[in-house]
């Protein structure tokens, strides 16, 4: 969990570090979603997060795969 909000912090859309964190942060929901159950806090400032990536047209087309794997990994974890 601690790794989840240091990533999720970090997803601005002027860092340098972008495409690191967003890949390290698709990965590390994917083999564990159960981060993203119970926590509407978190899923809200995930949420937040990538939408603001979204709006600043700064993602390659693998980012903007990527936010949409998250995308999905939220509405799933909404069920």
């Amino acid at each position: 969990m601690r790794l989840f909000h240091h990533l999720v912090g970090r997803l601005a859309p002027s860092s340098p570090h972008l495409p690191l964190n967003l890949r390290t942060l698709h990965t590390l929901v994917a083999s564990r979603p159960a981060l993203l159950t119970g926590q509407s806090a978190d899923c809200d400032a995930l949420t937040g997060a990538l939408d603001q990536l979204t709006s600043a047209d700064v993602l390659t087309r693998r980012g903007r795969d990527q936010v949409a794997g998250l995308h999905y990994a939220l509405r799933l974890a909404d069920r």
